[in-house]
């Protein structure tokens, strides 16, 4: 693939291949774990094919209980244990941390971050059309980002909400989750519930 190419992984920082490591930058985007979860929930209920009927079926307790709060059931373990993996990097200076919270906020502020870290020589009007690209309405109908062609619908790209969380997670969840907030926190992560 020629350069300079991009590629979209939810991996820890350990299974990156070493060559990749020395030669490449790297952005790594968050989101709270309280809105991750009910995000998560919904990823798995749309992807039955996937994860089975029986995960597909769960409830969001069922789902939070069994899943998402396992460390040796859920995909990646814990959402504080990848987040801290990464950051223990961070003084490489190859990584650049963003929210999605931020990016939800202030979408150009945002972009511009990735362009100087990246040393792009873009123009504005460049600028202008990735903002225009990346509203939500937009990547909502864009086929290549919503997967319509693979799904037959558009539903892939659901809310794109900060802080939805609330109308799913109980406040004893919401405690739970706090505690690896917490964590990431501790290690130096910039972590908000809302905007």
């Amino acid at each position: 693939i020629k350069s300079p190419r991009t590629f979209k992984t939810h991996d820890y920082w350990s299974w990156i291949p070493e060559q990749m490591k020395s030669t490449c930058r790297f952005i790594y985007c968050y989101r709270n774990p309280k809105d991750v979860a009910v995000s998560y929930w919904n990823h798995i209920k749309f992807f039955r094919q996937s994860y089975g009927d029986k995960a597909a079926d769960f409830t969001f307790p069922e789902f939070f209980d069994e899943i998402f709060t396992q460390e040796k059931v859920c995909e990646y373990a814990l959402w504080e244990d990848h987040v801290i993996h990464w950051l223990k990097e961070a003084n490489a200076g190859k990584i650049l941390f963003l929210s999605y919270e931020d990016l939800s906020e202030n979408t150009e502020r945002e972009l511009r971050k990735m362009v100087s870290f990246l040393e792009l020589n873009v123009t504005e009007e460049h600028i202008a059309r990735v903002l225009d690209a990346s509203t939500f309405d937009a990547m909502k109908n864009n086929d290549a980002v919503n997967k319509s062609k693979i799904l037959g619908n558009n539903d892939f790209i659901r809310k794109g909400k900060v802080g939805g969380w609330v109308e799913t997670l109980t406040e004893e969840q919401s405690v739970f989750l706090d505690v690896g907030i917490e964590k990431v926190r501790k290690a130096g992560g910039y972590i908000r519930c809302s905007l």
